[in-house]
């Protein structure tokens, strides 16, 4: 009888998280999911020029600019590009891209993540290489969190490599491998 009772509980919950779960996932709506409107961005940084790289102190600035974490031994470099008033209506898709100069040493790590909650887990993707590139998307349902409010994300981009020895020759090898890097989504947006 136990039996029973703990698989009715189950089947319970899984109709109701599905009943609660985004619909239109991987529809595309002209108005978008709400009836507000679609809008497209892309977080592009290229290192090539004078681009702006500050040691990561949160909460982090919105803007163009490299943050830089120091663990001793490991290096972080990370792109931050924040995101509220998301309709919660269809999942939100996170592409995540870094272009390099030169094949990258071995101890190149890339992730993209998307956060939006401390209590629940973010969407993490990690980046390979192909052909000078890293590339890779992940997605996040928000309607289990926000319900029918507007959603808000945080989406990172990070680099992480072994140190070099010094600030400065951590900023240099970064920017003789790394040429840009980019987050870029569509979302819907969400009917104030």
């Amino acid at each position: 009888m136990k039996r029973f009772s703990a698989l009715f509980v189950v089947v319970v919950f899984a109709v109701l998280l599905g009943l609660s779960s985004c619909n239109n996932v991987g529809e595309i709506e002209l108005d978008g999911a709400c009836d507000a409107g679609t809008e497209y961005v892309e977080h592009l940084i290229t290192l090539d020029g004078g681009i702006e790289i500050e040691k990561a102190v949160y909460p982090l600035p919105k803007g163009n600019i490299v943050f830089y974490q120091d663990y001793g031994d490991t290096i972080r470099f990370i792109i931050y590009q924040p995101q509220t008033n998301i309709c919660t209506k269809e999942h939100l898709k996170v592409d995540f891209f870094v272009l390099l100069t030169k094949d990258p040493p071995p101890s190149f790590k890339v992730k993209g993540e998307v956060v939006w909650s401390a209590i629940f887990p973010s969407a993490n993707v990690n980046l390979y290489n192909a052909l000078r590139t890293y590339d890779g998307s992940t997605e996040a349902g928000l309607k289990q969190v926000f319900g029918e409010k507007p959603a808000e994300v945080d989406c990172y981009l990070t680099l992480q490599f072994e140190s070099q020895g010094s600030q400065l020759a951590n900023i240099a090898y970064l920017r003789e491998y790394v040429s840009k890097m980019s987050i870029m989504y569509r979302y819907s947006k969400h009917a104030r």
